[in-house]
């Protein structure tokens, strides 16, 4: 089964703004959760943010991540991407809980 994997306008501009080898990773870790949401990992407290209920992928050698959330829709199971991000100083972490407020 193939899963409607959706970015928000702003991991979108997160997406554009990675340099041309980390698009790639980025896109082929967009790919793995089009198979299937399962390959990512659910979020919950993390570094005193509450992420609850949001899912993350790594990618890049564990050193990037791509934070989403899924989404029952009558169509199926959608995947909203929140963010695409480095994890050095849970930036991609902050990011996501700021955007799902």
């Amino acid at each position: 089964m193939v899963y409607k994997v959706v970015l928000t306008e702003l991991a979108q501009q997160d997406f554009n703004e990675l340099d041309g080898s980390l698009k790639k990773r980025a896109a082929e870790a967009l790919r793995k959760l089009q198979e299937s949401p399962d390959y990512g990992e659910p979020l919950g407290n993390k570094y005193g943010l509450n992420l609850t209920g949001l899912y993350r992928l790594r990618f890049n050698d564990r050193r990037h991540r791509v934070v989403y959330q899924l989404e029952d829709k009558e169509e199926g199971l959608q995947i909203v991407v929140i963010a695409i991000g480095p994890r050095k100083d849970e930036l991609v972490y902050k990011l996501a809980a700021g955007r799902v407020r």
